[in-house]
């Protein structure tokens, strides 16, 4: 039998944050989960993509159903249940692998549209995959040209014109509220690359006090030598919100001497993005 090109995978469209973090995999376990699926035979290839929005296997199968025992195997892995997991997973199977990855690659399945954070983290992905060397000939193909076609995207394409990021959005929509954060203290909960890349925004715009605080001590504190920042114990965290100041609301008043009414920070679309269902997989031709 022919082999074939899948995937399996769940991102903030359709799993809720809370089973996203159970599903993420830290640069060992992604090697371990590969070697595991290379020792039941699942996979005689492989490269995994895991961040803050998105856990995503990628391998090459020579079984006709290669998707049941990869969900299996990531159920037992994991530890979560299966059918808990395919409720919410997203998959395909030859050339929507395919089309999935780039789109992946090129930013268009991001919760920011043509962010740029994800082609490198996909390049990292595949970097990793070809020093373990579960990235072989067929991965190393597909990622390579996912990777070529994320860039021709951002050189190529509007999509690319400018930075785009999650905390680089959320502090231009901050810079519309407040009239400087200069001067400002700063609580960040978490330690992976958003926070990481907030923590360097904030820097960049004049913060001077920012506080990191993680169920990780040594995350947090790693995180606050980079950015000259500080850290705060995880059971202090919610006290610490009521001593954070705010910086001035800015105002469309002229006059300083009176009182202007307070403008409501921008609005958000009320439509959120349609779960992401699993993506039927197209025959090969």
């Amino acid at each position: 039998m022919s082999s074939a090109l899948v995937f399996l995978g769940w991102n903030h469209r359709a799993t809720p944050l809370d089973l996203r973090e159970r599903l993420a995999f830290s640069p060992e376990r992604a090697r371990e989960a590969l070697e595991g699926l290379f020792r039941e035979k699942v996979f005689s290839e492989g490269v995994i993509i895991s961040t803050c929005n998105r856990a995503e296997i990628y391998g090459l199968t020579e079984l006709e159903d290669g998707l049941t025992p990869l969900s299996q195997f990531l159920a037992r892995f994991h530890g979560v249940d299966e059918t808990l997991l395919l409720s919410t997973a997203l998959s395909g199977r030859g050339d929507v692998t395919v089309r999935h990855l780039f789109e992946v690659a090129s930013g268009l399945d991001s919760m920011v549209l043509g962010e740029a954070q994800i082609l490198g983290q996909v390049r990292e992905a595949h970097r990793r995959a070809s020093e373990a060397r579960t990235a072989r000939t067929v991965t190393n193909r597909l990622f390579q040209a996912a990777i070529e076609c994320g860039k021709r995207v951002r050189t190529e394409t509007e999509l690319g014109s400018k930075p785009t990021s999650v905390p680089g959005i959320a502090l231009t929509l901050t810079g519309r509220i407040f009239e400087s954060l200069a001067g400002c203290r700063v609580l960040l909960l978490g330690a992976g690359e958003t926070v990481e890349l907030t923590a360097s925004l904030l820097v960049d715009a004049g913060v001077g006090d920012i506080l990191f605080c993680n169920r990780s001590p040594e995350k947090a504190a790693a995180l606050a030598a980079k950015a000259n920042g500080r850290t705060l114990p995880w059971e202090d965290r919610v006290s610490a919100f009521a001593t954070r100041r705010l910086p001035r609301r800015r105002t469309a008043g002229r006059s300083r001497g009176k009182t202007a009414s307070r403008r409501s920070p921008p609005s958000t679309s009320s439509s959120r993005p349609p779960a992401l269902r699993s993506r039927s997989s197209a025959p090969s031709p």
